[in-house]
């Protein structure tokens, strides 16, 4: 019956896979020592956890369990997803500080006293600091995770990022001499690392500790496939699956999208890897979004050209543009040389660019 069978027909229908899957999610796979190394940081008083890795890696999923061990552990959490604010507040520090410290409040069950504490004169980066250090951290018992999603929409703005990162620096490093701070634990989620000029001594990316999310492995594929209540009638079957974990290099949403379809019983595994670099395929919106970007950022496009069309199989590229394809997960960074992420990328922008 095809390559991938079922064990038993799926007694509700699946939940199509999104970005971020919940704590209660049987398809999250864990990918040790990430989970163990967040646990532990936001265990630690005044720490700084930093997750990052491509787009759709599994960046927020790590970041839901390290928030659901820390409120275990009798933390108080908060998320604030940076897509949220919006471009009149990015474009002025003291709003996206009010905006932040709102948030906050809000999500703590507090009173706001924004204008209690806020005083023009001493500005919004000492105003917020007194906000936090002697308002919201003085009358809790108990730590506080202050968890940033998708930190990396801040970097299109680098006034902003060049106040904002220093300053979460800065309540980092007081930690170490003010007990107060000690309650204060911060996980940054981003893409990619902010390319603005900031100092070494200013950028929260080379301090606390910074978590990485590797691919999926093969096995890890295998053990996801299983949740999907997939097995293997033969070696051909468990050929064509290394061949979709090959295809997409191991990435977790692409992997996840496939094992979707195949179990909904949409499509069959030699028909799925034939169309996946096509426009009738299952990656077709995911493959349509990043050519959307391209078509509209000709640097973009030219420069990702040149990785693809490269005899050596990567290219030495501007190192701007570099960051923005590797923050959209399109390629990958080995010292200087930039390398497509995965043979689908290659083969479905392959066929656009020729075109």
């Amino acid at each position: 019956m095809g390559d991938l069978l079922s064990t038993e027909a799926t007694a509700t229908q699946l939940a199509f896979p999104s970005v971020g899957l919940s704590v209660t999610s049987s398809f999250y796979v864990p990918r040790p020592p990430a989970e163990e190394q967040a646990f532990n940081e936001l265990k630690r008083p005044g720490g700084l956890l930093r997750i990052k890795a491509p787009s759709n890696t599994g960046k927020t999923s790590l970041l839901l369990r390290a928030l659901e061990y820390a409120r275990r552990e009798g933390a108080l959490t908060v998320l604030i997803n940076m897509q949220e604010a919006d471009t009149a507040i990015l474009e002025d520090l003291g709003l996206f500080l009010r905006w932040l410290c709102r948030n906050v409040t809000q999500q703590l069950n507090l009173e706001n006293k924004l204008d209690d504490y806020w005083d023009e004169e001493i500005g919004n980066k000492v105003s917020c600091k007194i906000y936090f250090r002697e308002y919201i951290l003085a009358q809790l018992s108990v730590p506080v995770v202050l968890a940033l999603d998708e930190v990396d929409q801040l970097f299109d703005y680098p006034p902003l990022v060049q106040e904002f990162l220093p300053m979460l620096r800065v309540w980092h490093e007081e930690a170490a001499e003010i007990v107060v701070w000690q309650k204060l634990r911060l996980a940054l989620v981003y893409n990619t690392e902010v390319y603005v000029p900031l100092k070494l001594s200013q950028s929260p990316f080379n301090i606390g500790l910074s978590v990485q999310l590797p691919a999926l492995s093969m096995a890890q594929t295998e053990l996801l496939a299983r949740q999907y209540k997939l097995f293997y009638v033969d070696g051909v079957e468990l050929a064509q699956l290394r061949r979709l974990h090959t295809l997409v290099a191991g990435h977790p949403y692409l992997i996840q999208l496939a094992l979707y379809w195949l179990s909904e019983r949409k499509l069959e595994l030699p028909e799925l890897l034939e169309d996946a670099p096509t426009q009738s395929g299952i990656y077709r919106c995911h493959l349509l979004r990043y050519w959307q970007i391209l078509d509209r950022q000709e640097p973009l496009k030219v420069a990702l050209s040149e990785v693809i069309l490269s005899p050596a199989g990567g290219a030495e590229i501007d190192g701007l543009l570099a960051h923005q394809l590797e923050r959209m997960g399109l390629i990958r960074l080995s010292g200087n040389m930039a390398h497509i992420s995965n043979d689908l990328y290659r083969l479905y922008f392959k066929n656009l660019l020729a075109a």
